[in-house]
């Protein structure tokens, strides 16, 4: 597939990411560095096997990471999930041409499967608090707006179309039938709220699991924004297991059906557009997982 969202303009290899961090940062010596994920944005590296370093993959995806880099030491979010603080700020250098940042890495793994009641709880409550964070203040942090009309159903429904039609024809689709009739059938509505700190991203592939299965991390800051909550909102469908999810919205708050359906739209949206990335990039693992987040939105 050529031309799609997750195609970069620079890759930056581990020994070149190892070059750039001993001249910034020397006291990270041995800098022992490796490869530890790749995003629509950033390249991601491992250093020490004990911070996480986040390289822009393209020049758009700098600003996101410095807003990122703002944000973060703000928050006062106490939930029983972790997020990551960065702790170095690098500069452009030696034929890398934009900043990139540096975290403690937090623990836990990809969630091998749904979330239930306690990582229900925990999940609202983080996002309770998230969504409460002054407005002001992260106008003050330069925190955008979204300019990327994140919910306008009308739009995005050509598009989960085109991405349907593109997970048919590599049979990555575990629930086909249910996808076509869902965006047969759906009516773009919009939900008019006051804006809130959103994540922006939220699913299966930046949310950590404890050796429990029970949420502990959210991680992947770079869509961060001002925004309407049914974005973040939308992880209930797409990670909760269905009889959780009336343990999310009692713990969170009721938002109302609109807002619930919107929030629905939005994770299924966005495990087909995973799932389809994933099968462009050649991951067989993240294409079941995105396919059963999927199936679990589609459930309803």
């Amino acid at each position: 597939m050529q031309n799609q969202p997750w195609n970069g303009e620079v890759s930056i290899a581990p020994l070149e990411a190892r070059e750039l961090l001993l001249s910034q940062f020397p006291e990270l010596a041995p800098a022992e560095v490796e490869h530890f994920g790749e995003g629509f944005d950033n390249r991601v590296f491992l250093v020490n096997d004990e911070y996480v370093f986040r390289f822009p993959r393209k020049a758009a995806a700098e600003e996101l990471l410095k807003t990122e880099s703002r944000i973060l030491p703000e928050l006062r979010i106490a939930a029983g999930v972790d997020y990551p603080v960065p702790v170095f700020s690098g500069k452009p250098d030696k034929g890398y041409p934009w900043f990139f940042s540096g975290y403690r890495k937090i623990s836990g793994s990809a969630p091998a499967g749904p979330g239930g009641t306690k990582s229900a709880i925990r999940l609202a409550e983080f996002l309770k608090q998230h969504h409460s964070f002054p407005i002001e203040r992260a106008e003050e942090l330069g925190v955008p707006y979204d300019t990327y009309n994140r919910l306008d159903m009308e739009t995005r429904l050509v598009k989960m179309e085109e991405y349907a039609e593109k997970g048919k024809a590599a049979g990555i689709l575990k629930e086909e039938e249910s996808l076509f009739s869902y965006i047969k059938k759906a009516i773009p509505i919009k939900v008019e709220c006051d804006p809130v700190l959103v994540h922006g991203d939220l699913h299966i592939r930046n949310i950590l699991a404890d050796p429990e299965g029970e949420i502990s991390g959210i991680i992947d800051w770079g869509d961060v924004h001002l925004g309407n909550p049914s974005i973040d909102l939308s992880i209930a469908y797409s990670y909760l297991r269905p009889d959780a999810r009336e343990e999310f919205f009692g713990a969170y708050g009721e938002p109302g059906p609109e807002a619930r359906d919107l929030a629905r739209f939005k994770g299924i949206y966005t495990a087909l557009l995973l799932a389809v990335y994933a099968h462009d990039r050649g991951d067989a693992v993240l294409v079941g997982a995105a396919s059963d987040s999927l199936a679990l939105a589609l459930a309803g």
